[in-house]
Formats: structure tokens, C-alpha cells, sequence
């Protein structure tokens, strides 16, 4: 009887083994698979968030800038090429965009010549590629090659775009804003 009990065993074992391990195997792939849908589903929800979150960022940038392009001492001083070196430099020193990032604004004339910004150094974008679009009355938004973020839109007055209001961010306050 042990002789045969033995035969048995050798014979039933290898395979019962070796069924396991196949068990073993398609269970392990399963269950990777399983996980790797899940995360992959769940990172597309995220992603999806992440885009959401980052596109209300730029919207509430834009609205902020649009809205600034409103106000009377900045339209005023589009026009009134006398007096308004008396009240916009000191309303430009202290000017910010909501954010938790410093931005350069910077107010220029059709053309693209600055007229004031909140910083010292005053580019002049009159060469700029968007600068028709803007005094046309459109708004603009790019990174540039550097990952700086540049904001521009017009300012309107009596109904025709006269110039054009500029925000910009570095690249590192533009990832810090919108990430």
C-alpha cells in the first residue's frame, strides 16, 4: 500500500503543482491588472481636476486683468497725455493682480510704446506679434519660450480699443499660480 500511495503521490503531486502555480500566475496577472486600471482611471481623474483647476486659474488671471483694464484712472490715462503723470505712477507703485504671485503690469499706447508699469524697467512692445490683435480689441494670453506668462489686453475708450494693458509673470511664479 505505501508503494502505491507513493506512485500515487508522485504522479498527482507534479501536477497538483504545477496547476497552482498556473492558478498562482493567472491570479497575480489579474490583480495587476486590475490595480493598473484603477490607478490609470483614477490619474485621469486627477488630471482632468488638475486641467480644470489650472484653466479657472488663467480665466480668474484674465477677468483680473480685463477688469483693471476698466478702471477710470487707467483708461483716463490712455488719454490725458498732460496730467497723467501726476496720478499714474503713484496708483501703478501699488498695484497688483490678485495671486499669490508679484506681476509686472505695464500700460501701453496703441502702438505699443509703455506708458507706466509697476516695475522699473518698461518694455516696449511695439515690435510684438500680438500687439494688432490687442489694440483690435482682443485679449491675448501665451508662455513664451522661457515659460514666462504674458497677459494683454485692451483698453477701451468711447468704444475703441486706444491701447492695451500687460501682465506678466515669470516662469516660476506662472508654475507656482497655475499648478
Amino acid at each position: 500500500p505505501s508503494h502505491l500511495l507513493t506512485r500515487v503521490l508522485l504522479r498527482v503531486v507534479p501536477i497538483a503543482v504545477v496547476l497552482l502555480v498556473i492558478i498562482w500566475l493567472a491570479v497575480r496577472f489579474s490583480a495587476e491588472q486590475t490595480v493598473r486600471q484603477t490607478v490609470n482611471r483614477q490619474l485621469a481623474v486627477e488630471a482632468a481636476y488638475a486641467s480644470d483647476i489650472t484653466a479657472q486659474n488663467m480665466l480668474s488671471l484674465i477677468a483680473a486683468t480685463e477688469i483693471l483694464a476698466t478702471n477710470e484712472l487707467v483708461v483716463n490715462g490712455l488719454i490725458d497725455f498732460e496730467g497723467r503723470s501726476n496720478y499714474l505712477p503713484p496708483f501703478f507703485a501699488s498695484l497688483q493682480i490678485p495671486g499669490p504671485a508679484e506681476a509686472t503690469i505695464t500700460l501701453i499706447d496703441y502702438r505699443g510704446r509703455p506708458i507706466v508699469s509697476n516695475r522699473g524697467d518698461m518694455p516696449d512692445y511695439s515690435t510684438r506679434e500680438w500687439l494688432p490683435g490687442v489694440v483690435g480689441g482682443s485679449q491675448v494670453f501665451y508662455f513664451n519660450g522661457d515659460g514666462t506668462l504674458h497677459i494683454a489686453v485692451p483698453v477701451i475708450y468711447s468704444g475703441t480699443p486706444e491701447g492695451g494693458l500687460v501682465v506678466e509673470y515669470t516662469a516660476e511664479a506662472a508654475r507656482g499660480m497655475l499648478a
